[in-house]
């Protein structure tokens, strides 16, 4: 059977073109982007990095939206994207230091999102 569902180059088009300050982030610039690249982790964190930010910043519905995005990329997107968003993006908002950001980014997660971040749990432990 084939897996219909969208890879990594469709997750990130997709996600620049559904937000604009993604897609002006020096990141795409950072690294020499490939499909099998491991510059995907590194990308993936520094998107969780810029979610902290907006957190932090009072941009809770642009917060709130990128989670809503994100739940649906956990159902629509092939095992890759689901990996980066398991092992680097939620990660990364678990090793934040800012509590605040990481406590209100917490309740902002869906079903599938809260899933995976409670399964972490069992490797990480939230920074204090």
């Amino acid at each position: 059977m084939l897996d219909n569902k969208k890879n990594i180059e469709e997750f990130y088009i997709d996600l620049k073109n559904k937000f604009p300050k993604i897609a002006e982030l020096k990141t795409w610039n950072k690294y020499n982007w490939s499909i099998e690249g491991s510059e995907n982790s590194m990308i993936m964190s520094d998107l969780a990095e810029e979610i902290i930010f907006w957190t932090s910043n009072d941009k809770l519905e642009d917060s709130r939206f990128f989670f809503e995005y994100l739940e649906s990329c956990l159902k629509n997107y092939d095992q890759r994207v689901t990996s980066f968003i398991y092992t680097d993006f939620l990660v990364t908002i678990i090793e934040t230091k800012n509590k605040e950001a990481r406590e209100l980014i917490k309740k902002m997660m869906l079903s599938k999102t809260k899933e995976f971040y409670q399964r972490l749990f069992q490797f990480y432990s939230e920074s204090e």
